[in-house]
Order: structure tokens, then sequence, then C-alpha cells
């Protein structure tokens, strides 16, 4: 894989606040850090964002003065050439990772929920309530925002759910809410809490509840850089079938990196897996293949 010292990093923002001051504001790393760290990142400012309230929340407003200039037309034009977000990709042979990174609450949705299933237990509700201070929870606190988050969320278990055709009928679901709040004080300190409910054998009712705290930016960041790694590693394998007459790579739309998302983007006809175990599983044999290691089944029938 490439050194991660050898990795640019760049990005857009709506404030023009270069990140060092930046650093400083959000009150995330500890304060000797952030003085070790300020002659590396005072000089790095963001490209300019677009900014509308009707998608990003209009409480980001005092801060957005780095702005794409354009009229609303433009802005739409622009929204619309992210939608063909899949055709461009795959024009450009360029990689599209997935929506939403999958970091702490949500992961352990995807263990729990296959395990629960997978065991022949029913879950019948799953409520998760967050709450957490800083920029991000100030965004999520408007309704169009938290919707997105909510969508990204609750999709995490839909595939586990219908790979159960005994638990649960056709069109059945558990009943899953998620609820974020805004609370300023525990700044990048998000606080989560969940409860699982499930019907076991005889009618009886199994229930598990949950807590989880933990620096919310810290937990994203380094899930940013393991994606940024994978997907510059992709670019590097090519793989053919038997019958196939030359090597070619990946899709552009990466399945590969669908381990590190809540909800993953997958080609055209490819079903979506959210399982985290068959996730990870998928990432480790593709590995494996690379340095010529047949892919792990765990059926150890040579010890048979």
């Amino acid at each position: 894989m490439v050194n991660p010292e050898e990795i640019v990093f760049g990005g857009w923002d709506i404030s023009d606040m270069n990140l060092a001051d930046a650093m400083a504001r959000a009150k995330v790393l500890d304060i000797d850090l952030q003085k070790q760290l300020r002659p590396f990142m005072e000089h790095m400012v963001p490209l300019p964002g677009i900014y509308d309230p009707d998608f990003i929340a209009a409480n980001q407003g005092s801060r957005a003065n780095h702005l794409i200039k354009g009229t609303k037309k433009q802005q739409l034009e622009q929204v619309i050439k992210d939608i063909r977000l899949i055709e461009l990709a795959i024009k450009r042979n360029s990689l599209i990772g997935g929506d939403d990174f999958k970091s702490g609450q949500t992961k352990m949705k995807s263990v729990l929920v296959d395990f629960l299933v997978g065991a022949g237990i029913k879950p019948t509700s799953i409520v998760s309530y967050n709450h957490l201070g800083n920029n991000d929870g100030m965004n999520l606190s408007a309704p169009q925002t938290f919707r997105s988050k909510e969508i990204s969320k609750s999709n995490v278990v839909d595939d586990m759910v219908a790979s159960n055709g005994i638990l649960f009928e056709s069109g059945e679901h558990p009943d899953h809410v998620v609820v974020i709040k805004y609370v300023p004080y525990v700044g990048d300190s998000k606080r989560a809490m969940n409860e699982y409910t499930s019907e076991i054998f005889m009618g009886g009712k199994n229930t598990i509840v949950m807590h989880n705290t933990c620096e919310d930016s810290l937990l994203a960041a380094a899930i940013i850089l393991d994606l940024v790694l994978l997907a510059e590693l992709t670019t590097r394998i090519q793989f053919k079938a038997e019958n196939e007459g030359k090597f070619h790579s990946f899709h552009p739309v990466a399945t590969i990196l669908s381990y590190l998302s809540k909800a993953p983007i997958v080609p055209p006809g490819t079903p979506v897996v959210n399982a985290l175990s068959k996730q990870r599983a998928m990432l480790e044999n593709i590995l494996r293949a690379c340095v010529g290691l047949a892919p792990e089944n765990n059926m150890i029938l040579e010890y048979k």
C-alpha cells in the first residue's frame, strides 16, 4: 500500500478559515498537539464550497464566507452533475466508495443484527439515540440534514433482515427509529444509546441495551485514511476470468469499500451487503488473492 506520508490532502469548505484556526475552533485535539500541528496547518486553506440552505442547514450561514459563486440555476446544474456520479465515474474510471462513514454505533449495529438474525433471533425494535455537539451536531439539528443521516443509519439492517425468510415475511422489517439531538456542551464527544428488542423461542423477549461514547471526528478521520489507502490500492489491481482475453480493473463503483460506509454504493444489479462480517471477508479474500492465497472459507476440511 502507498505510504500515508505520500498522500496529499485537500477539500472544500464553505468557511475560509485556515486548517490551524479551524482546528482550534473545533476543540477536538489536545492543546499541546494543536501547538505541534499549527505550523503545518496554518497555510492550508480549503477550496470554496457551495452553500444552499436547502442542502446544508441554515444554521451554517454564519460561517458561509467561502463560496462558489453562481445563480440557483448554476447550482442546480452542479447538483445534477453530482447525481450523474456514477455514469461519469465509469467513463473516467474514477472510484466511488459510498455515503457516510461507518464508524461507531452503526458498525456495532451491522454486527449485532447480523448475529441476531443469523442465530434465529428476530429483531422487532431497534431504537438509537444520539447526542453530540460541535458543528456536526449543529448541522444535524436541521430536519433536512437529519433526514439524510436517518436514512443511511436505518438502511444498514435491510439486507440482513431480507436474508432470513423464516424470521421475516416478505416486506416485514423491525421498527427502526434513529434520534439525533444537538447538545453543544459535549463537543465532539458523541454519546450513543441503542436498544435492540427481539422475539425469541416460545414468544419470549430479549432486550440488549448498549451505550457508546467516542470522539466522533477522531473516529472518522482514521477511516478516511483507510478509504484513501484502499481506494488507491484498488486502482492498481487488475483481474480477469478464465474465459476473458485481457485483464481489467475493478468497476469504478467500488463495492470493495463497503466495509467503511453506512450506505454502500454498488454497480447496477449488484446486491447491497451491509453485514460487516461479509464486507470484511470480501476485502480480506481480495487481498489474499493478490498475494496468491486461496479465499478463506473457514471449512477447515484438512482437519476433519
